[in-house]
């Protein structure tokens, strides 16, 4: 069904002025008194505050007068400063176990970097004993064996990958399982 065009405008109107008086409402919402929380901006400690005078009715103006100031609080504005240089990377603090100490231990005493996998390494282990528990093939230090040989953290060509696979899973079940 189609609605003349002369309808259309005139249903437009309305709610054209409806969208400006909830807008033009909306927009003199103030709070007047102490500044609370709310009327505060955590981040910069910045109060803001909207005083509204309205013109008495003798003079018959019932104009709106609006004043926005800022102020700074009692708080010490941090400075902005340049970016620095790291020298090195921050430490993490990860307290390992006696195990997973163990573990690491045997594998860079095998040959292998284990700086910055030392999580991956560990899970490995954890794959590799879990499949002695359950009686089933682990395909896991494989996998990490070869990714090691590829990131130059084993000294040992791809072809001798299975000797990186062996040691993998022998640590782990000397020292974490």
């Amino acid at each position: 069904m189609k609605f003349p065009t002369s309808l259309q405008r005139a249903a437009g109107i309305p709610l054209a002025v409806l969208a400006a008086t909830v807008l033009t409402a909306c927009g003199g919402v103030t709070v007047e008194g102490n500044p609370s929380s709310a009327d505060t901006d955590s981040g910069t400690g910045t109060t803001t505050s909207i005083a509204r005078e309205t013109a008495t009715e003798e003079k018959g103006s019932g104009t709106e007068t609006s004043t926005s100031t800022t102020s700074r609080g009692n708080q010490a504005q941090p400075k902005d400063r340049p970016a620095a240089e790291m020298t090195e990377p921050p430490t993490t603090g990860v307290e390992r176990t006696p195990e997973e100490l163990d573990l690491l231990d045997g594998l860079r005493e095998g040959g292998i970097d284990v700086e910055g996998v030392e999580d991956q390494m560990i899970a490995t282990a954890g794959t590799v004993c879990r499949s002695l528990e359950e009686g089933t093939d682990n395909v896991t230090a494989d996998a990490i064996a070869g990714q090691l040989i590829v990131q130059n953290r084993v000294d040992v060509p791809e072809e001798r990958a299975g000797e990186v696979s062996t040691l993998i899973r022998e640590t782990a079940e000397r020292t974490y399982c």
